[in-house]
């Protein structure tokens, strides 16, 4: 569940170009009271937010180190034709800079 809730919010905000740590932080808030906020207590909610903020933030960092200043999507889904059927998978980074897409 943390790494669907991690995920999570590096879609909602690395895709948005919001990756400082203030940034991650309230999109792991609103991820985790949007997902499981009722089934847990205040503590263990609180817990989940952090352990969820720390994860985000240090991927985070590494898309920086990785695609510097290039066009970050995260959790791309895509589909595509193949023969007479369709392919359908989900990048988890894909980078858009002046040479293309990585």
């Amino acid at each position: 569940m943390k790494g669907q809730l991690v995920h999570s919010v590096l879609e909602q905000a690395v895709s948005e170009g919001k990756t400082d740590d203030g940034e991650i932080d309230a999109a792991a808030k609103t991820v985790v009271s949007s997902g499981v906020e009722w089934a847990l207590s205040d503590k263990a909610r609180e817990d989940l937010v952090k352990v969820v903020s720390e994860n985000a933030r240090n991927a985070a960092a590494t898309l920086r180190e990785i695609a510097g200043d290039g066009k970050k999507y995260v959790e791309r889904t895509i589909t595509r034709t193949f023969n007479s059927d369709f392919l359908t998978g989900t990048l988890d980074l894909l980078v858009e800079d002046e040479n293309g897409y990585h």
